[in-house]
């Protein structure tokens, strides 16, 4: 509490906005009281001291109590003050004689707010005190529990204050405000202003004297710039490529119970692996299996009362080393079911949630080399769930109560590769042929040769979904084919076609409609529903889209003309329709952009390669170049790049022994970063030979982004390196190549003719290039712009760039930059400059000019739980990793991002922008006065985390904190015998809502608190994982109920089915032993903004009990989520700062020891 708000200020952002109260006001308020604030300063008439604090409301009611000790000791009251009030500010002032020789005393006070129930106060709180006691207690009564005031330093502050450097501001219009503060040559010393709200009128500015690094700004002239704007607004417009299902995969599998049809696919991290639909095709519900299943192929079957599916393939999280000729990998055939009354998982007996059925091997170095995945169907018939596995010799009966093989005889029949039933038939399609097996005695016969999906409505309608002619075949009982549904041939490039489809796998028919999954089918995705009679498209579902919604974009000429999936659509915005026209056949990237020259229309699709590609006139696109690395561009083929770019990288690079993968297994590892590439197409075939594929000499790299460079027109501006310093490559085309492709110089050339530049750490950093030439840098830890000629022309505070960056970045402020990913796009503003977008991995939109103006931000930061509009539209989400921004013709600036769908925004504010600037003088006394100041803030120390859990039956608070004034925690704690009680008061404006349904997942879904402990006080408390002993009690809702599970992450003596393995797609954490605790007593009270929990449980359920004093480390946290309940937002804990990670199931399971607090464990009284 000893800093000032001055250098509070100054430590954030460096500015204040006056008028200022003329005392030098010190604010003492926390997120659990209003506005309060003291002033001590010396006068020629005595020692004056200041006092201010809100009330709850318009007639509310102070009371103050202040005690003084030097000298002499003084307790005061509100007789003694002269009283004033402005609105719902009390203020009191008492002026004191000055005690000659005192210029510490000490100073402490109290207040009383007025206006309780039955009389008593609404709130106590005690303010400059020292010592454990709780705050509410009354001022104390010994003067040796208040604290210091150091007269002289305040009296040093206000002098300093009037040295300060100020700008007199006009603010055109009422909105937002920036400003920063150059050199007279226009370099960048200071972003003073960020996005803040001010209304309109003249303002002074203060700035602390400080440049970006934290330096002292020398005296001198410096001038100031200023943009002011209405602030930016997001409007929602419709979203395309929206439908139900997975970002990661594609449905395979369908299935019907009569009522509803459900589609899967093998994997999803964001949507539903399952979804439900009614018969009209209405979304009903999704499902997402609990962890630990394989990833690669699934399968449905359905009753009334339970959903099926079985799922084979490598679990997430567990890697295979298939850099060794005899590789292999372990394999796992599942099943697990729903309920579908309570949509829950319904475990079979033991607790199971899979129930495995069959491991193999697959791989080079297994005993049977497999092509494919061994499950291939499910199906319900004569009371068992059948499994087919395409390289057995027999159908599988398993008992679907049990989840385990059955005791019905297995069916004889080998290498099924489809199954279906239909009332006492069994339907299969093996080797070709598609069979019956009819009543008990399982009688085979054949009906017809066919291969593929297989669906039975009746003994005239067998549908069969043939990959090989791309439709659906319909036969009956006999054999006979009555038609096919779909066009045969499958899809082609040029004009959309629904009848078209990609590799049919899944059928289901319900209500004269058949539905069919489109395996693996990415362009555009798709489930579609036909008419069972006349063949006829009756309904289709695009999307969802991968990812974080990748791959979008829109021509600035006709705005309703966007590109998604690869391909091309036609949008109306006010029907909030998207048909699609043109499939394409070019490249795919993270976004797309339109450029026009010569006649012509590119595309620059902008990712881990940059392409550029021709949109000719029969609405198909031409691979012209690409600009990336060697390791980029392998990446981006999944490391299985094309033969001709192997063969040029071991042309130029002998010695790096990389010889590519094949098959999807890396033979010789991945080709390292350092090698930069350019491809042009010389000759017109639109394929990488290899001597059209250029890479950078020895000892230098460009284009390493992982994220994307992008470019306003074809000229290519791209950070590099040359001998270990950071240079900008140009490649400017002067012609063009007879076929069409852009005359680029030599990379080589390049490299070697571009300025040395500014760029601290790596060039491998994404860059985007503006109108004029400028190229923007996402470098760490300030962003940066370089001119053509390679000169600094600004920086800006970048310090958590990127996903991993942003896991430690503090909650948002405004103006400041976190998790900055990506640039989403380049588009003119005004004369002076263009105006970019910047995607944060919290759910950010970062919006500044490219000359280094940061005007406002977009959407909130997950972690702070807004959603200001209905539906989610409003929110972008956590790792949104997609997104395209731009300018139309006629002025419009329009925006996507977020979710799983493309959502576009039509962008309102970047019009209504005006510029403002001046000239600033700073004096040698004005530099020396921020140089003490400086020091001042400098001198603050961070407080050490411990609590003392006492002994007794009554919980005493224990723990108390907030997030810069936000989601205050209190905790309460004890411990009798062997009982440990625990109660969180969280603030939370939807209090305890977490509609999980996968108990074991809960901190992932919703609201739930937390208790992290390691039981062995021998452990390491440096430790950065996990060690025997440490545990994690979490506790939230779960339906009608509230659940207590416990984790314990290191525990050799567990069961191994009492272990799960949390993944995602690039990594697991296994945790020993995740059960529930039956005997723990939770009760919950709610109210309008926030929720208590109190939890009982014996101290032995965690390894404890004894009554001894006890010194451990440990942290309290609570985990917030939307308001809905579906997923979590924002992490707050205790001691651990670093818990700005959402996004990563085993990530945020982890443990973090290192960063807990000191828990003391009070002893039992003496007898």
């Amino acid at each position: 509490m000893s800093l000032r708000p001055l250098y509070r200020l100054a430590l954030w952002i460096g500015f204040l906005a006056h008028p200022l109260a003329a005392e030098n006001l010190t604010e003492l308020s926390s997120a659990l009281t209003p506005h309060v604030a003291f002033d001590a300063e010396r006068t020629p008439s005595g020692l004056k001291i200041v006092v201010e604090a809100d009330t709850f409301d318009d007639n509310g009611d102070i009371s103050l109590e202040l005690g003084l000790a030097g000298k002499q000791l003084a307790r005061l009251g509100d007789g003694q003050a002269k009283r004033s009030r402005k609105d719902k500010t009390c203020r009191w002032e008492f002026l004191l004689p000055a005690e000659k020789d005192t210029t510490s005393p000490r100073l402490a006070f109290a207040l009383a707010w007025k206006g309780g129930p039955q009389g008593v106060d609404r709130l106590r709180q005690r303010f400059r005190h020292v010592g454990p006691a709780a705050a509410h207690v009354p001022l104390s009564t010994d003067p040796a529990d208040w604290q210091p005031l150091d007269l002289e330093e305040r009296t040093r502050e206000a002098a300093d204050r009037a040295l300060e450097i100020a700008i007199d501001f006009d603010q055109a219009i009422e909105g937002k405000a920036s400003v920063v503060i150059e050199r007279p040559d226009g370099t960048r010393v200071r972003n003073l202003l960020s996005g803040q709200t001010m209304p309109k009128g003249r303002h002074r500015l203060v700035w602390d004297g400080l440049d970006e690094a934290g330096n002292i700004a020398a005296p001198g002239d410096y001038r100031w710039r200023a943009i002011s704007h209405p602030g930016l607004r997001p409007v929602h417009l419709m979203d395309f490529c929206d439908g139900p299902g997975s970002n990661h995969g594609t449905f395979q599998a369908a299935a019907t119970n009569g009522k509803s049809l459900f589609f899967a696919a093998p994997v999803a991290e964001g949507g539903h692996e399952i979804v439900e639909l009614a018969p009209d095709g209405t979304f009903i519900r999704g499902f997402n299996p609990p962890h630990g299943h394989g990833l690669s192929v699934v399968s449905l079957a359905a009753d009334e009362n339970f959903l099926y599916a079985a799922h084979d393939g490598l679990a997430w999280g567990k890697h295979v080393d298939r850099s060794k000729p005899d590789w292999k990998e372990e394999r796992t055939i599942s099943v697990m079911r729903i309920d579908l009354k309570s949509g829950n998982v319904a475990e079979f007996p033991g607790g199971l949630r899979h129930s495995p059925l069959l491991t193999y091997e697959a791989g080079p170095g297994s005993e049977q080399i497999l092509t494919e995945y061994r499950l291939s169907g499910i199906a319900l018939w004569q009371g068992s769930l059948w499994l087919a596995d395409q390289y057995a010799q027999e159908i599988i009966p398993i008992d679907p109560a049990t989840g385990q093989r059955s005791s019905a005889t297995p069916i004889q029949y080998p290498r099924v590769r489809a199954l279906a039933s239909h009332g006492d038939k069994l339907y299969t399609i093996s080797e070709g042929d598609l069979t019956v097996i009819e009543g008990n005695q399982r009688k085979i016969r054949k009906i017809a040769r066919t291969s593929g999906g297989l669906y039975v409505q009746g003994p005239d309608e067998i549908y069969v979904s043939d990959k090989l002619s791309r439709c659906v075949r319909v036969f009956d009982d006999k054999g006979r084919e009555g038609r096919t549904i779909g066009k045969p041939g499958g899809i082609v490039s040029f004009r959309y076609d629904p009848l078209s489809m990609y590799q049919p796998a899944g059928l289901a028919v319900l209500d004269g409609k058949l539905w069919v999954t489109e395996q693996d089918r990415w362009r555009p995705k798709r489930l579609a529903a036909f008419d069972t009679l006349s063949g006829a498209v009756v309904k289709e579902y695009f999307g969802p889209t991968n990812y974080g919604a990748q791959g979008a974009g829109f021509d600035p000429l006709d705005p309703t003309r966007w590109i998604g999936q690869d391909t091309l659509w036609k949008l109306d915005f006010a029907k909030r329709s998207a048909t699609p026209q043109i499939i394409f056949e070019g490249k795919s990237g993270r976004r797309h952009s339109f450029w026009r020259q010569d006649g012509r229309t590119f595309i620059i699709t902008c990712g881990k390669v940059t392409w550029i590609q021709e949109l000719t006139a029969d609405n198909q696109l031409h691979p012209r170049a690409c600009l990336s690395s060697a390791h980029q561009f392998s990446y981006a083929y999944d490391w299985q790049p094309p033969d001709e770019f192997i063969e040029a990288f071991q042309r130029d690079f002998p010695e790096a022994n990389y010889k590519g993968s094949k098959g999807g297994m890396l033979d010789e590892g991945k080709p390292g970063h350092g090698y930069g590439m350019l491809w042009v197409d010389r000759n017109g075939d639109e394929a990488l030979d290899p001597d059209e594929i250029e890479f950078t000499a020895k000892g230098t790299s460009v284009g390493g982004a992982g994220w994307s460079h992008d470019f306003n027109d074809l000229t290519l501006r791209v950070p590099g390196e040359r001998n270990g310093k950071p240079v900008l490559v140009t490649l400017a085309p002067d012609s063009w190549w007879r076929d069409g492709a852009p005359r680029y110089p030599s990379l080589k050339e390049a490299v070697a003719k571009a300025p040395e530049i500014d760029l601290p750490g790596s060039s491998m950093v994404e860059s985007i290039t503006d109108r004029f030439g400028n190229t923007v840098m996402n470098s760490d830890p300030a962003m940066r712009s370089i001119s053509p000629e390679g000169k600094l022309r600004w920086t800006y505070p970048n310090r958590w760039s990127n996903v991993h960056g942003s896991h430690n970045a503090p909650l948002p402020k405004t103006g400041e930059l976190q998790g900055s990913l990506f640039y989403s796009g380049m588009a003119p503003l005004d004369d002076t400059s263009d105006v970019m977008l910047i995607n944060g991995n919290h759910g950010r939109a970062f919006v500044m000019t490219s000359d280094g103006i940061y005007l406002d931000e977009m959407f909130p930061d997950v972690r702070m739980m807004t959603n200001p509009q209905a539906g989610g539209i409003g929110i972008l989400g956590g790792e949104c990793f997609g997104g395209t921004f731009g300018r139309s013709k006629d002025g419009d600036y329009y925006f996507q991002g977020g979710g799983i769908s493309y959502r576009i925004y039509r962008v309102e504010g970047l019009g209504g922008t005006r510029r403002a600037e001046g000239r600033l003088v700073v004096s040698g006394e004005q530099s020396l006065a921020a140089a003490r100041n400086q020091n001042r803030v400098a001198s603050v120390s961070s407080k050490i985390h411990e609590a003392t859990l006492p002994w007794g039956d009554q919980a005493r608070e224990v723990a108390k904190w907030d997030k810069d004034g936000n989601f205050p925690v209190t905790v309460k704690a004890s411990r009798d015998g062997n009982l440990l009680r625990l109660q969180y008061e969280v603030a939370d404006a939807s209090p305890w809502v977490n509609q999980g349904k996968d108990w074991q997942s809960l901190f992932k879904t919703g609201d739930g608190v937390d208790l992290q402990l390691g039981i062995s006080p021998a452990a390491d408390p440096r430790r950065t994982d996990a060690a025997e002993g440490d545990l994690r009690l979490f506790i939230a809702p779960m339906g009608e109920e509230n659940v207590a599970v416990l984790y314990r992450h290191r525990f050799p003596g567990a069961a191994a089915n009492e272990a799960v393995n949390f993944q995602s797609p690039w990594r697991s954490e296994k945790v020993d032993q995740v059960k529930r605790l039956e005997n723990a007593a939770i009760k919950v009270e709610r109210s309008g903004n926030g929720y208590k929990v109190a939890i009982e449980l014996p101290l032995s359920e965690l390894g404890l009990g004894a009554p001894e004093a006890l010194q451990l480390r440990g942290d309290f946290g609570v985990i917030y989520g939307d308001p809905a309940g579906t997923i979590n937002t924002f992490r707050n804990y205790w001691s651990n700062q670093a818990t700005g990670l959402v996004n990563d199931v085993p990530g945020e399971i982890m443990l973090s020891p290192n960063l807990w607090g000191q828990l003391n464990f009070s002893p039992a009284p003496n007898p």
